[in-house]
């Protein structure tokens, strides 16, 4: 009788000592060729060979594809970007040019054309069902 194979274990091996260590111990072990195990590897456990490493590594859930904040700042390809446009200012409200009333009349412009949207949307869903 085989003995159970131990997928963590080769996992290790092979991230430590390479293929032909992994390959070794597959062969001595568990008696089996090392390319069927190593497909029963990313079946079998959260496990997946990274190209760029080299190694096996956990595969990623969905909630891990989007970078933290901390992330994001820490990072200095996007931190450059996040202060550049948190330190702009908007020059015509500083410098007074735009009046209350204007603001105010934009902000109404809006609305009125958020709520035709809204409708012409709400239309779109009516009729589809």
């Amino acid at each position: 009788m085989k003995n159970k194979i131990d997928y963590m274990e080769i996992i290790e091996v092979f991230n430590e000592g390479g293929k032909n260590k992994a390959e070794k111990l597959v062969q001595e072990k568990y008696g089996r060729q090392y390319h069927i195990v190593q497909r029963n590897i990313a079946k079998n456990t959260g496990y997946s060979y990274s190209r760029h490493t080299k190694k096996y590594e956990l595969i990623n859930t969905k909630e891990e594809q989007f970078l933290t904040l901390e992330e994001l700042c820490d990072n200095p390809k996007y931190s450059s970007k996040i202060e550049e446009f948190t330190t702009k200012k908007d020059i015509s409200l500083d410098l007074g040019i735009v009046s209350d009333s204007f603001k105010e009349l934009v902000l109404n412009l809006m609305k009125d054309r958020i709520q035709e949207l809204n409708k012409f949307v709400f239309c779109l869903i009516v009729k589809s069902n």
